[in-house]
């Protein structure tokens, strides 16, 4: 099993990166909250892939988002609801700051034929872009690659007697 773990690198003037999380377990698919006080990730640190909301900076210890497995945490930009996936269903999950973070449980938004990937949601958090999931039959496995593209485009628009 691999190991990842979460770094921060700060601009304008990135000069290296600090562990924001370190640990024997996979830590991935993080994401900011919008006010930038809270990330959201993904570990396997408990067997399998779950949701965790923790402080950037300061104290208080993670808290645990999903139930029974979860990856791809996408915040709100507007209002407390954070989304992720599991497979082809999406959760979304209501939380409150005070004092901490406190997280509700999980209702199911729906489930799509789209790829398990990252997805976001627009900022009203009614509309979700994700890859959707092709169809199998007749998949094209092939790859073309042209040569001389920029001079073939030149004499197809040159006109004639001109190349």
């Amino acid at each position: 099993r691999g190991r990842s773990d979460l770094k921060v690198l700060t601009f304008p003037e990135p000069t290296g990166t600090e562990d924001l999380l370190s640990t024997p377990s996979v830590e991935k698919d993080a994401e900011f909250s919008p006010d930038g006080r809270w990330v959201a990730y993904a570990s396997d640190e408990s067997g399998q892939e779950e949701v965790y909301v923790r402080p950037f900076r300061g104290a208080g210890g993670r808290v645990v988002v999903s139930r029974g497995g979860g990856s791809w945490p996408v915040f709100a930009r507007k209002g407390r609801e954070l989304f992720y996936r599991h497979g082809r269903k999406v959760y979304s999950v209501a939380y409150d700051l005070a004092p901490g973070f406190a997280a509700e449980a999980p209702r199911l938004l729906f489930e799509a034929r789209t790829v398990d990937t990252r997805f976001d949601v627009d900022p009203s958090g009614t509309r979700f872009l994700m890859v959707a999931e092709g169809p199998r039959e007749g998949l094209r496995t092939e790859l073309r690659v042209v040569l001389g593209f920029a001079g073939h485009v030149a004499r197809r628009l040159a006109p004639p007697g001109r190349l």
